[in-house]
């Protein structure tokens, strides 16, 4: 059978506000985490978009966030692998 364009499966939508939310925590996060910092004005460093470092920000935040609450581990303001 044929896969072919149109109506299919909907794909996985945050809920509204989310991204506004977490765009906010971003930015709190590139003046205030040192590692989300570093990594915002290396991407800033390299003539990377406000808007994209800013995303790119957002998402290590969200794996770092992911990660914690997997394992179970509380935040420490310094990396323990540096």
């Amino acid at each position: 059978m044929n896969r072919d364009s149109g109506a299919g499966e909907p794909s996985p939508q945050a809920p509204p506000g989310c991204e506004r939310c977490s765009t906010q925590g971003a930015l709190v996060a590139s003046r205030h985490i040192p590692v989300i910092r570093t990594f915002h004005q290396r991407l800033l460093a390299t003539g990377k978009p406000k808007k994209l470092a800013l995303n790119a920000s957002m998402r290590k935040l969200l794996t770092i966030l992911k990660s914690m609450v997997k394992s179970g581990q509380h935040w420490s303001p310094s990396p323990r692998n540096s």
